[in-house]
């Protein structure tokens, strides 16, 4: 039996952040899991370093886990215009039949 080895690729203080990236590399097919301190739950603290997350992904994942990571999604725009042109669906309210 093989034991998976897994790698930090990212950490936070923010709870939230990991959720996301979490979400984030999950969407891209990427096992992953977050991993927290548990000093800081124990006591109750869950902000600052005690309440530190940690990513984790598979070894064999981590390389493309970084990358999506360190990917800048700040400049990308979602327009209603852009989406009307690519969703070729006709809209069908069944409520008013």
């Amino acid at each position: 039996m093989s034991i998976e080895k897994w790698e930090i690729v990212w950490e936070t203080f923010d709870p939230m952040d990991a959720e996301f990236v979490l979400g984030r590399l999950r969407a891209e097919s990427i096992p992953a899991r977050i991993r927290r301190e548990s000093a800081g739950r124990a006591i109750g603290l869950t902000i600052g370093k005690l309440g530190t997350s940690f990513i984790e992904v598979p070894l064999i994942h981590s390389e493309q886990a970084q990358e999506i990571i360190a990917t800048d999604y700040s400049d990308d725009v979602w327009d209603d215009a852009d989406w009307a042109e690519t969703n070729t669906a006709e809209w069908h309210d069944e409520t008013t039949d």
